[in-house]
This record gives C-alpha cells, sequence and structure tokens, in this order.
C-alpha cells in the first residue's frame, strides 16, 4: 500500500511538472502573438512542436508505472526557457509601447529674471512690466501669458532676443519671456549674460509634428531615417538645437546601410524661414519636422522617417551594454553631459570600453585642432557601430529588452511600431549580416555668415556645402532603387561628365559655387543691425548702495558660433540694406516668393534693425 502511494506521488509530481511545462507553453505562444516578433510560421511550428512535446509527455506519465525525475527535470527546464522567452516578449512588447511616437513637439518659454533680481516667484510680478519677443498674439507668448493671467502684468514688446536682453540688463523691464531656444542660444553666444539670468517659471505648449510617415514596405523597399540629436538631457519632444545629424539609408534587399552625417554648422534653407539660410542645428528649435524638411531640400530626396534621440539616451544605452568598444582615434578633454568643465572628461587614444558618460564626450567633441565637426562625425558613425555589435553578442541580444526601455524614454519616432515588427520578422525569416559604409557631407569651405533665425548675434561660423558631395549622395540614394551592372557602365573622353548624377536644383541651396552670388541677390534683406549702445553705468558707491542697477549688455561671444566684429555705428555692410536693395536690380526667382516680416511659424523678424 505504501508502495502504491509513493508511486502515485510520483506520477502526481510529473503530472504537475507537465502543468507547469503546458503553462509556460501557453504564456510564451500567446505573448508571441500579442507581440508580433515572430513571423507566423515560426509561430505555427512552435505551437506543433510544444503541442507534440506536451503529448508525449504525458502519454509517457500515463504508460509508466511511477514518477521520473528525468521527466520533471526535462518540464521544470523546458518551463523555464519558456517562462524566460515570454517575459522577454513582454518587456520587448512593453518597450515598444512606451516609445513616443513623434505626433507632438513641445515648446517651451520661460520667465527669466536677473539674478540679482528680488523677484523670486511668479506672484512678485504683480504691476511690474515683463518683456517679450514679438508679439503678445505669438502663439508661445499666448499660451504663457493665459497661464499668468491671474497677475497684473504690462507686457513690453522687443524684436529679438539680444535687445529683450539688453532690456532686462538696463533694468527696463522687470522680467523677460524667452523661448528656452532663445535662452541657448544666449548661452552659447554670450556665456556671461546667461551666468546672469534666472528663469523663475517655465512653461509649456505642445504643437502637432506636421511631418509625415512613409508608408513603405521596409522589407522590400529602401528607405530613410534622419537622426536628430537633441542638444539637452531629458526628453526628446522638447524643441531645441539639433547638434547630431545623420541620415541612415537603408535597403533591405542588399542589407546595406549607408550612414551619412551632416556637420552641425552645415548652412542650408531653413524651412521655418521661407528658407532663408540658417545652421542646420537651428532648425531643431522649429521641431524635428522643420529639420526634416529643411533637409529634404538639402538631399533632393523625400525622407522616410526621423528618430529624435536626447544626449541622455546615449548615455543609457551604453550603461544598460556594460559599455561598448571603441578606438578612440586622439586624446582630448571634454565637458561632462552637464557641459561643467570642472568634472571634465580626459580620453587617451587607442581601442578600450567607453561608458555613457565617456561615449558622449567622444560623441561631441570638436574642438581639438584638426579633428572638428569632421571628426566628430567619425567618432559618432564609430559609437553606433560598437552599440549595433554590443547588441548581437549573447550578452547584448540578452538586454535588448532593456535598451529598448531605456530607449522608449530618450527616443522619439515617427516610424510605426508595426511597421518595425514587420521589419524584425522579416530579418529573422531571412537572417543575413549587415554591411556598412559612411560618409560625411565635410563642406569645402568654412565662413562666417549670418543665419535667419539669429540675426542678432551676427555673422557666425558655418560650413557652405559642397555641391559634389550632395551629388554623390544622390547617386547613393538612386542607387538602392536601381543597382547600376558592371557590364552597363561606359564612357566617352568627349564627355567625361556624361554619366555623372545631379540631384534637382534647389534655388534656396547654397553651395561653394553660388552662395556669393545668392547671398546678395536672393536674401537681400538678410542683415545684421549691432544691438544700440546703452549708456555707461556708474559704479555704486560703496557707502551709499546707489546707482546699483545692472551694467549693460555686452556684445555677444562664443566659442562655438563665432559673430564677426560689425562696423561701429550700426549696420553692417555685409549685406546689402534695403536701401542700397532699391538700386540694384534683384529680378530673381525669389522676388516671385517674398519673404514676411514674420516668417512661418515663428514671430522673430528677419531684420532686427527695421
Amino acid at each position: 500500500m505504501k508502495k502504491r502511494n509513493v508511486k502515485n506521488d510520483g506520477k502526481t509530481i510529473d503530472l504537475i511538472f507537465l502543468i507547469l511545462f503546458a503553462g509556460s507553453a501557453l504564456y510564451f505562444l500567446v505573448e508571441t502573438m500579442i507581440g508580433h516578433l515572430l513571423p507566423t510560421k515560426y509561430i505555427l511550428i512552435a505551437s506543433v512542436v510544444l503541442l507534440i512535446v506536451v503529448g508525449l509527455l504525458y502519454l509517457s506519465i500515463r504508460l509508466s508505472k511511477h514518477g521520473s525525475w528525468p521527466r520533471c527535470l526535462l518540464s521544470l527546464v523546458l518551463a523555464g526557457a519558456l517562462l524566460f522567452g515570454g517575459v522577454y516578449q513582454m518587456r520587448i512588447r512593453k518597450a515598444f509601447g512606451s516609445i513616443d511616437d513623434g505626433s507632438v513637439n513641445i515648446n517651451a518659454i520661460s520667465l527669466v529674471v536677473l539674478e540679482s533680481s528680488a523677484i523670486q516667484s511668479v506672484a512678485d510680478l504683480s504691476n511690474q512690466k515683463v518683456g517679450l519677443i514679438g508679439s503678445a498674439e505669438n502663439a508661445l507668448n499666448a499660451s504663457a501669458i493665459n497661464e499668468i493671467n491671474d497677475v497684473t502684468i504690462t507686457y513690453i514688446e522687443s524684436q529679438d532676443s539680444m535687445m529683450l536682453a539688453n532690456e532686462l540688463v538696463t533694468q527696463n523691464v522687470d522680467a523677460a519671456l524667452m523661448a528656452n531656444s532663445q535662452l541657448t542660444m544666449i548661452e552659447k553666444n554670450n556665456e556671461d549674460l546667461y551666468q546672469r539670468l534666472r528663469v523663475i517659471k517655465t512653461y509649456e505648449m505642445k504643437v502637432d509634428n506636421t511631418e509625415i510617415a512613409s508608408d513603405k514596405d521596409i522589407t522590400k523597399e529602401p528607405f530613410t531615417v534622419y537622426i536628430s540629436g537633441l542638444d539637452s538631457l531629458g526628453i526628446p519632444n522638447y524643441n531645441g538645437l539639433s547638434d547630431v545629424n545623420m541620415l541612415l539609408m537603408i535597403d533591405p534587399l542588399t542589407h546595406h546601410i549607408e550612414m551619412v552625417s551632416i556637420p552641425r554648422d552645415a548652412y542650408i534653407p531653413n524651412k521655418a524661414y521661407n528658407n532663408y539660410p540658417d545652421k542646420l542645428t537651428h532648425t531643431g528649435n522649429d521641431g524635428i519636422d522643420n529639420v526634416v524638411q529643411s533637409m529634404e531640400n538639402v538631399f533632393g530626396f523625400d525622407i522616410d522617417y526621423y528618430a529624435k534621440v536626447s544626449f541622455s539616451s546615449l548615455i543609457e544605452i551604453v550603461n544598460t551594454l556594460g559599455g561598448i568598444d571603441v578606438d578612440v582615434q586622439l586624446e582630448f578633454y571634454e565637458q561632462d553631459e552637464n557641459r561643467d568643465f570642472s568634472n571634465q572628461i580626459h580620453l587617451y587614444p587607442g581601442l578600450q570600453t567607453l561608458d555613457g558618460r565617456s561615449a558622449l564626450a567622444y560623441a561631441r567633441h570638436r574642438h581639438t585642432e584638426g579633428w572638428g565637426d569632421l571628426g566628430r562625425n567619425y567618432a559618432q558613425q564609430q559609437i553606433i557601430q560598437a552599440i549595433i555589435n554590443k547588441l548581437l553578442t549573447a550578452e547584448g541580444i540578452n538586454k535588448v529588452p532593456d535598451v529598448l526601455q531605456v530607449g522608449a524614454e530618450y527616443v522619439s519616432t515617427n516610424m510605426p511600431i508595426s511597421t518595425v515588427k514587420r521589419f524584425i520578422n522579416h530579418e529573422i525569416s531571412n537572417p543575413r549580416s549587415w554591411s556598412f559604409s559612411s560618409t560625411s557631407l565635410a563642406g569645402a569651405l568654412s565662413e562666417n555668415q549670418l543665419c535667419v533665425s539669429a540675426t542678432e548675434y551676427g555673422p557666425l561660423f558655418v560650413f557652405i556645402l559642397d555641391q559634389n558631395e550632395l551629388n554623390n549622395v544622390y547617386a547613393k540614394y538612386l542607387e538602392m532603387f536601381e543597382p547600376s551592372k558592371l557590364s552597363d557602365f561606359k564612357f566617352t573622353l568627349d564627355d567625361l561628365n556624361k554619366y555623372q548624377v545631379t540631384m534637382p536644383y534647389n534655388e534656396y541651396l547654397l553651395t561653394i559655387d553660388n552662395y556669393q552670388s545668392k547671398m546678395s541677390t536672393q536674401f537681400p534683406s538678410l542683415h545684421y543691425v549691432a544691438p544700440p549702445v546703452q549708456p555707461e553705468v556708474d559704479e555704486p558707491d560703496q557707502n551709499t548702495g546707489e546707482n546699483t542697477e545692472e551694467p549693460p549688455l555686452d556684445e555677444p561671444a562664443t566659442d562655438t558660433d563665432v559673430p564677426a566684429e560689425p562696423e561701429q555705428g550700426g549696420e553692417s555692410e555685409y549685406l546689402p540694406s534695403d536701401s542700397e536693395n532699391n538700386e540694384t536690380d534683384n529680378s530673381t526667382d525669389f522676388e516671385e516668393n517674398p519673404i514676411s516680416d514674420e516668417p512661418e511659424g515663428n514671430d522673430l523678424p528677419l531684420d532686427p534693425g527695421v
């Protein structure tokens, strides 16, 4: 009787482990079907195999006279593996679900006072004067004013950020409403002034993104992805400088990825300002959709998708992976992730494992002589490849859900998750290694030129693009759709340029071949007016404490965006003024589409001096 109970107990344990295995198998299959991460054929195969295994184990238990520990162990191991697989898929599914779809941009605007001001809160502004850029009807200004409506304030309009800063420093206004993008420009171009400012309140306004994602089948058709790196820490929805710019041209048929790096200082048409010339990085202040649309004008073809990331993502992703192996090309010192040189990062050349902070420092660095933007672009390409290589290792694959979870917090993309999953399914069904190649739009010329979104800072350092380099990118884009065959290649000595691919003509695009003529004819109203010279303020009396108002604002200066010296006494002759234009025949295509005083999406006037 006791022996019979032992046998029955053994079979009962067998059945318990079998039920555990069957439950884990069901959970795994449900997660697989919900997550859509595996191709349907693999789900069907897995279902059949698991059903057969469960049936065989059950039949084995029924036919045996007593329990079997090897059978229990097998059921336990299989249950554990399936449970792990189900949880793994669940984590990936949740990470995908939390990725921002890029449908909304966030504009931030702040109430700013002088650091020495006694004003500590919005309530202290009652019956005070607050300066703002543009009119109170401007959407961003209006959104902030609406939230401050319980305080009686007199609003004073100003034309641009530097004029408003002058008003604040000379105490003609008690506080100022400034978009965070404008504060960033002040930080980069006049750090001394920035240190004298203090934010007491920040307001946010959500704006729908106008960029529509492609509906391509990316498992069969080549596609492009534009990567924009936000020049700040935190979530990527905020509008701000696009400091990292890279175009990925992906061919799923040849399994090749072409990476094209573009200098942040590239001088390109800014879509938000009627295609007037600006730094590429400045286009991010008007949203990722503006960056993409502006770069489509540069490349001559549509950009299918974008991914906008903040600098935080690189730190977190690299740390989540346990570091990445990178062959650092130079010795350098760089500020930390908080732009603090007191805690600077020092790296030596050579192959080494970088943590997140070091990887960000390497991706940011560009001030070493001979390295510059081109070196930084190369470093960014190295880091991307290092992350991909780490993800393809056994250790990296196990951390994919964690990386996705981190990425979901710091990445915004308009690529539909369903499209991403379909691409993953296709790659699992058709496993094949990918090849990479990279290029950079080096630009053949660097100069100081006026930038439409920041004319108040005078001419800034920019890269003038090379038409030949743009043609090469355009040719590589076309190559994905019509691969050339060696047998088709031929040329004649009479016409070596006959087979050269040329991108579509863009009347607003400036290159080294045309920028001198176009700057003076196509963009005649773009000129710089020096800030008004404020009267000197006497030093305060040490005994009485009188004359304690802030000294006037200095001319802007920066080590990143270096303005050229304006002529003394006001308007620079760097570009023709409106009065000069009256004496010039400007019969260009631009005259048919004259720029407005208030560009689309902005209330900053193009000509602050008018």
